[in-house]
């Protein structure tokens, strides 16, 4: 009776069945990392995803929606589409896809944040991103103020403000260790991943250790890796 009278969650089933068809053996994951449905995954892929300090990538976030916003983005791009039509065509999807998630607070929190972004960027003003964090997490807490005590939520804007503070403080200082050595672009974009993935799991612990009582250290190392494999994924 639920399903029959939820769209959305009809749409999410449909799209489950077409994956399904199209890709076989394997859509399981795509189905997790497109729409965080983990019903098909089983234990065992869950437990490995977690023994490795990974399971993030699991749940929809900022990563899946900026890649998907970004390839978007680069679609309407190189058809030709004005500026001003792409920001209207990106924001209106990544509203359906909210939508499509029930609007869980990690999704609503990136989807606001790269529509400020991208707003800013139209008009050729400076973006700030602490202020885009800031809109974004008013914007829930206006529509749904109880999101405050979700454990989803709460890790969901300490990774990502870990990352624009403590982060950009790390990326300054390896800035000043290499300002007189020769700069390997490889390098700086694997130290760059390195920095942001430090910088999360610092601000993201706490509530972790209080919540799953721990976490996992080897993630720290494994998480850039992941994140990258799973870009690859969704983008195929």
């Amino acid at each position: 009776q639920k399903i029959a009278s939820d769209p959305w969650l009809r749409a999410r089933i449909w799209l489950g069945d077409l994956y399904d068809k199209a890709i076989g053996e394997g859509s399981e994951l795509i189905r997790a990392l497109l729409w965080g449905d983990r019903v098909g995954l089983g234990d065992e892929v869950e437990g490995s995803f977690r023994a490795t300090g990974i399971t993030h990538v699991l749940s929809v976030s900022g990563l899946h929606v900026s890649i998907l916003a970004g390839a978007l983005l680069y679609l309407l791009a190189a058809a030709g589409i004005p500026p001003r039509r792409r920001f209207i065509v990106v924001v209106a999807a990544l509203a359906l896809y909210c939508r499509l998630l029930n609007f869980e607070a990690p999704v609503l929190r990136s989807a606001v944040m790269s529509a400020v972004l991208l707003g800013a960027r139209l008009y050729d003003e400076r973006s700030d991103p602490l202020t885009s964090l800031s809109v974004a997490m008013m914007v829930i807490l206006a529509w749904r103020p109880l999101d405050l005590f979700h454990v989803g939520f709460q890790l969901s804007f300490l990774a990502v403000l870990g990352m624009f503070t403590l982060g950009d403080r790390l990326n300054d200082m390896y800035g000043k260790v290499m300002r007189h050595r020769k700069r390997n672009r490889h390098a700086d974009k694997s130290v760059a991943a390195l920095q942001a993935t430090v910088s999360a799991t610092a601000f993201t612990a706490p509530v972790m250790i209080n919540t799953f009582h721990g976490f996992s250290l080897i993630g720290i190392l494994f998480s850039p890796i992941a994140c990258l494999i799973i870009g690859i994924l969704m983008l195929y």
